[in-house]
This record gives C-alpha cells, structure tokens and sequence, in this order.
C-alpha cells in the first residue's frame, strides 16, 4: 500500500490524510496498481492463485467491493448478480473463490458471500 499525503490534484499545496491505494508486485518486483482508475482502494486478502479482493472508492465517495484477478479488476456489482443487491466491500476470499463482505440488499446493510 502506498499513500499520498497531498491533495488529490497533485500540486502539493494542500495537505490531506493518506490515501490508500491496493498494489501488488510482479515475480521480478515490480509494482501494480490494481485500482488505477480510481482515487483510492484497500485490499484486504488474497488467495492462493493470487486473486485479491478489497474496496474502491471513487470520486464521489461511493464504495465499490473488487476483485482482482490476472491483471485485471471487476467490480462485483458490474458482474450478474441477484436484483437488489449494491456490494461496497469485499474483505475475505476462500479457496473455492467465494468472496465474503458487505455491502446492502434493497438499500439494507447486509452482510455477503458471493460465489462467482
């Protein structure tokens, strides 16, 4: 994780608390950006075939539950999924890649297992 402790413009002029930002490394080290396109994300675990699964916070403020797999990020609510259902944090991945989190269920916070 890497942090920024200046505004989210860049300039440096204004102080701000850290901002988080899930990376991984490669094999030869170098660093990834799992979340590229978004101002901030944390990633709380990872399973053994190298999938993480956090939260992305975009511009407005909205948190998002990810999955990052290969190189590549979803959004699990950009996936099918039942109607209903808005996924804002997915913290845990078992080995079967089910992905554990919360999030709300007709605007309801509820708790989620997801099986992909």
């Amino acid at each position: 994780m890497t942090t920024n402790f200046f505004s989210e413009d860049h300039t440096g002029k204004t102080y701000c608390p850290p901002v988080p930002h899930a990376v991984a490394w490669d094999k030869s080290g170098r660093r990834i950006a799992l979340a590229s396109n978004d101002p901030r994300s944390v990633a709380y675990d990872v399973s053994d075939d190298g999938t993480v699964v956090g939260s992305l916070i975009d511009v407005k403020g909205r948190h998002f539950a990810f999955y990052w797999r290969s190189g590549r990020l979803q959004r699990l609510d950009d996936v099918p999924h039942p109607p209903g259902w808005r996924f804002e944090s997915a913290y845990a991945i078992g080995g079967d890649g089910s992905i554990a989190g919360i999030g709300t269920l007709h605007g309801v916070p509820t708790v989620f297992v997801w099986h992909g």
